[in-house]
């Protein structure tokens, strides 16, 4: 658990000062679910387009952060299943959702909470062997996610 915060926290600067300025634009997406192992984190590795994650935890043997396919209204563009997914989930239902505006004079967006339930549809023989999950599982994952643009005016005094 501490090692999936340390992580986050270690790689927001990495990935904000590249892309982000770069294109103008921050996405960050992290969700996590309660296995029979412990919390289980999910991270969106392909900027805001796609529905891949990757899989973070520190259970043994799933520690070369395989791909999981979670749809949702906060991908876009084609990304279709590849067959390389560690699991592939559907989406049944997002509940608790909680955005805030958010602008410092600079970035400009919001941040969302939200709470979802998902549909096991593929999961990988090792994976369902050491989450005990099998197809058609129902889960509750929890997620937190940011979207900002760099379009405020005091951008250009930074």
């Amino acid at each position: 658990m501490k090692l999936i915060f340390l992580t986050m926290f270690l790689s927001t600067p990495l990935f904000f000062s590249g892309q982000a300025f770069s294109k103008h634009n921050y996405f960050n997406e992290y969700c996590s679910f309660e296995s029979n192992k412990g919390e289980i984190g999910l991270h969106k590795s392909n900027y805001w387009d796609g529905y891949h994650m990757i899989l973070n935890s520190e259970v043994p043997g799933i520690d070369n952060y395989p791909e999981v396919y979670l749809p949702g209204e906060e991908g876009s563009g084609e990304d279709p299943v590849n067959g390389n997914e560690a699991i592939v989930f559907s989406v049944l239902r997002d509940f608790n959702q909680e955005t805030t505006p958010y602008d410092d004079g600079c970035w400009q967006g919001f941040t969302k909470k939200f709470e979802r339930t998902v549909k096991v549809e593929h999961v990988s023989p090792s994976v369902s062997e050491i989450l005990i999950l099998k197809k058609q599982d129902e889960l509750e994952i929890v997620c937190n996610y940011e979207h900002l643009v760099m379009t405020g005016d005091i951008c250009d005094e930074l």
